[in-house]
């Protein structure tokens, strides 16, 4: 096991114990052997899945590259075409539908939560009012 904290620590301890102390018993399913193919195996998914943390990192990286690279080509485009079709009004309606601008996120107005009003407490007793001075 490469990393100790793939493989949490009580359960190395358990491994351990069963190497050393219990290598030759075995529990319906359960023995030093099994334990330790499926350490092994928790270490190899463990680090299969870095690498495709990895790979999934790079591949994010590479699509915003590339897609930055299309949007900054796309604008450009569409600046020198709509200049292109002043002339053409065919060409221009065409044109005047596409914003490559993103539109605004519209953020949602939090929703309003009616709280029920607490019921009063039958053993509370009411405080006498202070008779107002004149």
């Amino acid at each position: 096991m490469n990393d100790p904290n793939i493989v949490p620590e009580p359960i190395v301890k358990l491994l351990d114990v069963f190497e050393a102390q219990l290598p030759e018993v075995e529990f319906p399913g359960v023995n030093a052997a099994t334990l330790r193919e499926q350490a092994t195996t928790v270490d190899a998914a463990a680090e299969a899945l870095a690498a495709a943390e990895v790979a999934l990192r790079e591949a994010r990286t590479f699509h915003a590259e590339a897609y930055g690279a299309l949007r900054t080509s796309a604008e450009r485009g569409l600046g020198y075409a709509r200049v292109y079709a002043t002339d053409n009004t065919e060409l221009s309606e065409a044109l005047a539908g596409i914003e490559l601008r993103p539109a605004k996120p519209r953020r949602m107005p939090p929703k309003k939560r009616a709280r029920k009003p607490k019921p009063a407490p039958d053993n509370v007793a009411e405080l006498p009012l202070q008779a107002e001075t004149a």
